[in-house]
């Protein structure tokens, strides 16, 4: 399985072992600090805010919504502006929006190789400058630095950014899938959930969930 999965989404963290694993997850550890996390609160609202509107849409016309696809393409849509500050609009215009002008325009089934297509693009574009401006997680593989002084190569860092993808899209869409189900299926614990985020949210100063908000839910 792990030698499938390596010849899929590369060496990276999921897939790599013993010393290399030991290194990278050094090296990829800060772009986890809350201090970078809470920069990105704003950008998954703003996410948010297009996948409720489609619910909303689909209920007031009593529209059927496939779930699946529809959380998928907000969590790509985070995912892509978090880790490499790219607007795609995924929500808006489906899978098509994703690939790059001047690409082929890719199938559903090769998501994969969208993906590969917008990171080779990013690294390209970063190689070339001299200061890059911060790019989210990409940014962060960038300017990582072992103990010896060394950087994360090319490859190393397209691997760690597959798996990323992978990893996040994935499961987030899963997981989110499910919870939205499993609460429809249980009114009480939705009227609970209601309750939990009325009793944070009407007490604040502001419409959106902040960082702090987060922490009391």
């Amino acid at each position: 399985m792990n030698k499938l999965l390596r010849a899929w989404i590369g060496d990276g963290l999921l897939t790599s072992h013993g010393d290399k694993w030991h290194r990278n997850r050094r090296l990829l550890t800060p772009a986890f600090h809350f201090d970078v996390l809470k920069r990105y609160v704003d950008i998954k609202t703003r996410c948010a805010d297009i996948l409720v509107r489609k619910f909303e849409e689909a209920a007031e016309t009593g529209t059927s919504i496939e779930a699946f696809h529809t959380v998928g393409m907000c969590g790509l849509d985070i995912l892509l502006k978090c880790g490499m500050s790219y607007e795609t609009h995924c929500q808006l215009l489906g899978w098509q929006a994703v690939a790059l002008h001047g690409l082929p325009v890719l199938s559903d089934a090769n998501w994969m190789k969208v993906f590969r297509a917008v990171q080779d693009y990013q690294m390209q574009k970063s190689s070339r400058e001299e200061n890059p401006p911060c790019r989210g997680f990409l940014d962060i593989f960038f300017t990582a630095k072992d103990k010896d002084g060394f950087t994360l190569t090319l490859e190393e860092i397209k691997d760690e950014v597959t798996t990323f993808m992978f990893a996040g899209y994935e499961t987030v869409t899963s997981i989110t899938s499910w919870a939205l189900y499993s609460v429809a299926e249980h009114p009480d614990i939705q009227s609970r959930v209601h309750e939990e985020l009325g009793s944070v949210l009407n007490d604040s100063d502001h419409t959106d969930i902040t960082w702090e908000d987060l922490t009391n839910l």
